[in-house]
């Protein structure tokens, strides 16, 4: 495949991003999220053309870290809102689980393979060219889906609704770093205490919420870097 053929893949300098401690945080959290939204659009070429499956786990990132963020700081804004808002993400994201799921399990198949004897290849290669059909009607409904009218009003509904994202009047009164401060520790807090509960009889669930946190801490933590300590 020639060099022009191919879509490089959009990347960041770097995620730190730069708060304004004059600038109420609710602006700087809003002047954010529109950011990540829009640059999440510069993957979409890139998963139609399907290429490389990096696009679409991309793509996935930022909207996870646009739904982290916002939830972060959910009480910055109006409540309606916020919830309408990662429904809508959330929705975004949902249809291309499977596809995600498939590029996984494709991408670890000779890892698979080596797991088990020669003789067990050829059932393990037929479970895996499934995969694969699998794989392909997903990724050609999600081509059609990016395509389509619906999406470009999805898309463009989010855009608007994170425009006009309306600040809570009783925002807090505290420095930015003060608020920020407080919001990651709160959350590290609430990381630790699902950390200590962790046994031989934790259920899926429970380590999948610790997991959604930890990820909330981090991209919060990326966020506020250049501010916090």
């Amino acid at each position: 495949m020639h060099k022009r053929d191919t879509f490089e893949l959009p990347r960041k300098t770097s995620y730190v991003y730069p708060i304004d401690s004059k600038l109420p945080l609710a602006t700087d959290i809003r002047r954010y999220l529109k950011k990540e939204f829009a640059f999440c659009t510069q993957y979409e070429k890139g998963i139609i053309k399907d290429d490389d499956p990096e696009f679409l786990h991309q793509y996935r990132v930022t909207l996870r870290r646009i739904r982290a963020i916002l939830t972060l700081h959910h009480s910055l804004f109006d409540p309606t809102q916020v919830e309408l808002l990662n429904l809508a993400i959330k929705n975004l994201m949902q249809l291309t689980n499977l596809q995600r799921d498939l590029d996984v399990y494709l991408m670890q198949m000779e890892y698979y393979f080596s797991l088990i004897e020669h003789k067990h290849h050829l059932g393990l290669a037929r479970f895996f060219d499934d995969l694969q059909h699998q794989r392909q009607k997903t990724y050609k409904k999600n081509k059609h889906w990016l395509k389509s009218d619906e999406y470009k009003a999805a898309h463009g509904e989010i855009t608007f609704q994170l425009k006009h994202l309306l600040a809570v009047d009783n925002q807090i009164t505290s420095s930015n770093i003060t608020s920020i401060n407080r919001l990651l520790t709160q959350l590290s807090k609430k990381v630790l205490k699902l950390t200590a509960a962790i046994n031989s009889e934790t259920e899926d669930s429970q380590l999948h919420a610790l997991r959604i946190k930890c990820k909330k801490l981090r991209y919060g933590l990326e966020l506020y870097a250049s501010v916090s300590d």
